[in-house]
């Protein structure tokens, strides 16, 4: 097997950073881990990853979380970037195990 010419890496490398900068839009994306964990990326730098029955716990507190972020917003940090207004994009390594909505 011949190794690939300069230009050829040079293509491949330009088409990697192509395909790269499309994923960082800030636009939420669900996935299922090979664990059954759902993690949601978009949110900072890394994942946040939680199992089936913490998701339920989370979703039950969301109107305690509202209420709790309008009463306190001297306290809470807010973040400068502006949200999409596209819906949440859910991907799965295999076959959808649950729908967060």
């Amino acid at each position: 097997m011949a190794e690939p010419s300069y230009e050829e890496l040079k293509a491949k490398v330009a088409e990697l950073e192509k395909k790269g900068a499309g994923r960082r839009t800030g636009a939420l994306e669900f996935r299922v881990g090979e664990k059954g964990g759902v993690s949601v990326y978009g949110l900072g730098r890394f994942p946040v990853t939680l199992y089936y029955e913490q998701w339920i716990r989370l979703l039950d507190a969301t109107q305690e979380l509202r209420d709790g972020a309008v009463q306190a917003p001297p306290d809470l940090r807010t973040d400068t970037r502006t949200l999409p207004d596209s819906p949440p994009a859910f991907q799965t390594d295999r076959s959808p195990l649950l729908s967060l909505y």
